[in-house]
């Protein structure tokens, strides 16, 4: 498979002397695969492969796939030299929009007084197909299959398949906000190259820094496809459908910014090429590199902290909301026996029968089963609401975190009927850090313990939690019972969104985060595979 760009942008063709290497061109790429050559999107850098294709000589043949009509996708399509030329045949695959199939979408655009030539004019022998979600195609041993995607109008991801190698074209898509898009990583699982909509930076799509949000129209961010490539395990992430308004400065910039989450990243230029694709080696066309190493601003990490920051928020959300189920649960029996207190007051009420001593008792039993909910509600509560997500750097006594976060977490511990067996030496040296942060680090690594040891269902369900000292620093160590981390688990457990389990289960965030928190109080954290399950272990600094 060989993946051409002929043209990156978006939105409107875009020359100018600062966008000289990107270009200018809106999106048209050429992917080849043996004797079959597709064509994703018809922008004005389609003018240019045509040409090129004229040079080969003889008959040409292509498959036109079209992600959806803006203008900035179909701009290319009357200049496309090769439809005005005799036997040569080409396949035109879109969706229908508002009762209109492909054919008269593109009639439209090529009538007066919009366009001189009408569509009937073209010589070529051209058959139009128009695609629905849920269609797939084969030609050959390459499948090509559709995902509708987020965009106003609606627009197509295409993911095209062979037995060696699997390309995703997913341009004009915004993601959603809070929440990763499921379908979409679902759908790109195990690619090998990832063509994604990055028009806007974070800050850009949120209206900061003085310009207007373009939430809503139908874009997306770099980060966002960071995301998506790490959670679908993609092996090259490529920037696409560039911002007309960027010069080549900004656009290195965003490829250097994505580099931070995804290192595999690279932004398409007009004539990139992908000419290999063999298992994990990926090569692409090496401009891009060579410019970026001579090109690339010096700029702060402050970008990456930023979104580090936001990715902690997040991960807390999800601990939170499994917490809440919890709580649920747990607020649910003295809720019932408040419940049934009151039902027998009523009842011996109505039949004169309750004296004082037993109203004393009775409100006494209930006011002890409102303060044990005050304080369920309480911890959850304060952890909720805990700080910022920047360390507080006070005096933190450790194992008053470890016992804390015991207490968060004793209903679902008991639920999943895992016993706790914990041993806190006395007079442990204080640390410095934020006590709901190393909270959050405790929660996640308990959460990771107790999934792991119920896949394992043979083993008794057994929590160690042990903490002393050693020389200046405090340690902590955490093992379980579960089925053992494996070597690759190992090394990828601390990546962001790396995860095991299935596809809308977990955010792959929780150790990641982790070790975030874990390197900003100047402390370690490792995991290796004991002879019963994993054990994690956490060395601090003391104060």
């Amino acid at each position: 498979m060989k993946i051409t760009f002929w043209g990156v942008r978006g939105s409107i063709p875009s020359p100018g002397e600062d966008k000289i290497y990107f270009g200018g061109n809106t999106s048209c790429v050429e992917v080849q695969l043996k004797n079959h050559i597709f064509i994703l999107d018809c922008g004005t850098g389609l003018r240019g492969l045509g040409n090129k294709l004229l040079q080969g000589g003889g008959n040409i043949t292509a498959k036109i796939f079209l992600s959806h009509y803006h203008w900035d996708h179909i701009q290319g399509f009357p200049f496309f030299i090769p439809f005005y030329v005799p036997n040569n045949a080409f396949e035109i695959y879109g969706p229908t929009l508002g009762g209109k199939n492909v054919k008269s979408l593109l009639e439209g655009q090529m009538q007066a007084p919009y366009f001189p030539v009408p569509l009937s004019a073209l010589q070529s022998n051209l058959s139009f197909h128009d695609v629905e979600e849920g269609n797939c195609y084969s030609f050959d041993d390459l499948n090509v299959s559709v995902l509708p995607i987020n965009h106003p109008g609606g627009a197509f991801a295409y993911k095209f398949s062979s037995h060696d190698a699997t390309l995703i074209y997913a341009t004009d898509t915004e993601h959603y906000e809070g929440r990763i898009d499921e379908s979409l990583v679902d759908f790109c699982k195990g690619a090998d190259v990832l063509i994604y909509d990055a028009q806007f930076s974070p800050e850009e799509y949120h209206g900061q820094n003085g310009g207007a949000s373009k939430k809503g129209w139908g874009h997306s961010t770099m980060f966002h496809g960071a995301e998506i490539a790490l959670k679908s395990k993609i092996k090259k992430l490529v920037l696409f459908h560039h911002d007309p308004n960027k010069g080549d400065k900004a656009i290195f910039e965003f490829e250097k910014r994505a580099r931070k989450i995804f290192p595999e990243t690279v932004a398409s230029f007009d004539g990139m090429t992908i000419t290999k694709i063999e298992g994990e080696k990926i090569e692409v066309s090496q401009k891009a590199f060579q410019h970026q190493q001579e090109k690339t601003p010096d700029k702060s990490n402050r970008e990456a902290e930023e979104y580090k920051k936001m990715l902690i928020k997040q991960e807390k959300l999800a601990s939170l909301g499994t917490m809440v189920a919890g709580l649920a649960h747990e607020l649910n029996q003295p809720v019932t026996n408040i419940n049934l207190l009151c039902q027998v007051v009523k009842e011996k009420s109505k039949k004169n029968k309750l004296n004082q001593e037993e109203v004393l008792e009775k409100s006494n039993t209930i006011t002890k089963q409102c303060n044990r909910m005050i304080k369920l509600i309480e911890r959850l509560k304060n952890y909720a609401s805990s700080g910022s997500s920047e360390p507080e750097n006070k005096k933190v006594d450790i194992s008053q975190v470890i016992k804390e976060t015991l207490k968060l977490m004793e209903n679902q511990l008991k639920k999943e009927e895992v016993s706790v067996l914990i041993r806190l030496d006395n007079n442990l040296p204080n640390i410095l850090g934020d006590f709901y942060q190393l909270e959050q680090v405790f929660i996640n690594i308990i959460n990771n313990a107790r999934d792991a040891m119920k896949e394992n269902k043979d083993k008794k369900k057994e929590l160690k939690i042990r903490a002393k000292k050693n020389n200046n620093n405090v340690l902590v160590s955490i093992a379980d019972t579960g089925y053992g981390i494996s070597q690759k688990e190992k090394e990828g457990i601390f990546k962001p969104f790396f995860t095991t389990k299935p596809v809308g289960k977990g955010t792959g965030l929780g150790m990641y985060v982790t070790q975030e928190i874990v390197t900003s109080h100047k402390a370690t954290i490792t995991v290796n595979k004991t002879q019963d399950g994993t054990m994690f272990s956490l060395s601090f600094p003391e104060m």
